[in-house]
């Protein structure tokens, strides 16, 4: 049994937990070779999930510009999973998928959430995966009231995104199809080709 996941980051220790109530962690020089931010220096903040026997967790560096995701397996004490998750700020695994949610925003690009999915098991820190999207988006925050905490539940019924108090349905599908295609009828949302789209501060998409 896996409890009292913690996010540490100081020292060489991202992770402590209890693994069948023997004390553990997860260090920075286990994932140093799958990625070269994986440094207290670097590291800004991070989430950490249970799944099975597995600690799933994001690392954060650059205001969230760079980021990953890495699937620790318990009993071999390895990395079985890494992959890109800039701006990562929740994650739901579900059967072979890795489903996170992004709060996109720099200097060029207006706070905006974006999900992506990736097959779990992924070694690589560069994929990113599959970006997939809202049947239908709408607004729900602004500059004035950003959201304080977010969380993504992927099951057969599809995704659901809680957002602070809010309960939103993304998809009510898994079909990989339906996921990754856009309703035309918000098409204005994702043409950023000529300049930047200010209009899709705090949509959801």
């Amino acid at each position: 049994m896996i409890e009292n996941v913690q996010i540490i980051g100081e020292g060489d220790v991202i992770i402590e937990a209890e693994i069948d109530g023997v004390a553990s962690e997860i260090k920075f020089s286990d994932i140093a070779p799958f990625w070269e931010y994986a440094n207290e220096e670097d590291f800004e903040s991070g989430r950490a999930y249970v799944y099975e026997d597995y600690i799933a967790f994001t690392m954060l560096t650059h205001s969230g510009q760079g980021g990953i995701i890495v699937v620790w397996d318990t009993n071999d004490e390895s990395v079985v999973h890494i992959s890109e998750a800039a701006y990562c700020q929740a994650l739901s695994i579900f059967e072979d998928k890795i489903y996170y949610l992004c709060d996109v925003s720099n200097f060029v690009t207006p706070s905006h959430i974006q999900l992506y999915s990736v097959p779990l098991f992924t070694m690589d820190a560069s994929e990113s995966g599959e970006r997939i999207y809202c049947e239908e988006p709408s607004q729900f925050y602004n500059q004035e009231n950003p959201p304080q905490f977010f969380e993504i539940d992927a099951s057969d019924s599809g995704i659901i995104v809680m957002i602070d108090e809010e309960e939103v349905l993304y998809s009510s599908s898994l079909d990989e199809e339906y996921l990754t295609s856009y309703n035309d009828e918000y098409s204005w949302l994702y043409d950023h080709s000529s300049k930047q789209n200010t209009e899709i501060f705090g949509w959801l998409t």
